[in-house]
């Protein structure tokens, strides 16, 4: 997974992956959306909530898997 660590923080188990976007000032930022890819392959959307959580789920298989935000958070570039 590769993510940012400036605004996110990880908190990722077996099977998902989870992490909450903030800002620079650690503000929690509602609607940024994700795509979550496996070998240049699509294998989930996913939307960051009022909380600023972003899950990702059901991961059957090993391997390396990329996040990349797809679109900002109303407000945010």
């Amino acid at each position: 997974v590769i993510i940012n660590e400036k605004d996110t923080q990880l908190e990722s188990k077996p099977n998902e992956i989870v992490f909450v976007k903030k800002d620079s000032d650690g503000r929690l930022l509602e609607g940024a959306e994700f795509v979550l890819t496996k070998n240049g392959a699509e294998v989930d959307k996913a939307t960051s909530g009022a909380d600023g959580k972003v899950v990702f789920t059901g991961i059957t298989e090993e391997g390396d898997y990329i996040v990349k935000e797809t679109k900002a958070p109303e407000g945010y570039k």
